[in-house]
């Protein structure tokens, strides 16, 4: 019962955990999909968060963090 337990309750934290991950679409949520895509090699995600939230400074900083880390620092001078 114990193994079951476990098991049933392991898609449950998943569920959860994803809605808090995937959140609003807000700002800190830009800056976390951009963080992702960019790890991934992909950086349409973090050029479309800078379209989407101009003047968001926090927002901003975080996506030009982002550019860096993947080395786009073109990218990185336009945010």
């Amino acid at each position: 019962m114990q193994g079951r337990g476990a098991i049933i309750g392991f898609p449950l934290v998943v569920m959860l955990w994803q809605p808090a991950f995937a959140g609003s679409g807000g700002p800190a949520d830009a800056a976390a999909l951009c963080a992702r895509d960019a790890e991934n090699g992909g950086i349409a995600a973090c050029q479309e968060a800078v379209r989407a939230n101009p003047g968001n400074v926090a927002v901003q900083r975080d996506l030009a963090k982002s550019f860096i880390a993947i080395g786009d620092f073109d990218s990185a001078v336009e945010v």
